[in-house]
């Protein structure tokens, strides 16, 4: 079984997407996959879930419900060491890992969830592009595995 965190979900629709701890592409998520009832999946929720192949691409399966936003208080654990990251290049080789750092998905998912808290009214979109540059600038100074 698979656990992540829904970063988009339309209730209207019925759908939205599923960031995976693990790092890996995307998870598609329907609600007739949760049993629980369209009212209770929010972005932020994390979820655990089965993984098929769809016609699409993966696709989340018995989909359960484990932790609601809100419950509990996020802790992001970044570091302020070093410049700020404006002007600095997507190359460039990845820095030996510190001993303990998190690996790549962990750090995604904690990072997800701290730009949720942090503002709500982020799109899936604007999550994927700030989570993306972050990770490249952690996996250059090594402050992730992977």
């Amino acid at each position: 079984m698979a656990a992540g965190t829904v970063i988009s979900f339309d209730a209207v629709k019925g759908y939205g997407f599923i960031s995976p701890e693990t790092g890996t592409e995307d998870v598609f998520l329907h609600v007739n996959d949760f049993p629980g009832g369209k009212h209770l999946l929010q972005v932020g929720s994390v979820v655990e879930f089965e993984v098929e192949n769809g016609d699409r691409g993966p696709k989340a399966t018995g989909v359960r419900l484990v932790h609601q936003p809100g419950e509990g208080q996020v802790h992001a654990g970044f570091s302020d060491a070093g410049p700020a990251v404006g002007g600095l290049s997507r190359t460039g080789p990845a820095a030996p890992a510190a001993p303990g750092a998190p690996g790549v998905g962990a750090y995604q998912q904690e990072l997800t969830e701290a730009l949720m808290a942090a503002d709500a009214q982020l799109t899936a979109q604007q999550i994927l592009r700030i989570r993306s540059a972050v990770v490249e600038v952690a996996r250059r100074r090594g402050w992730v595995q992977g």
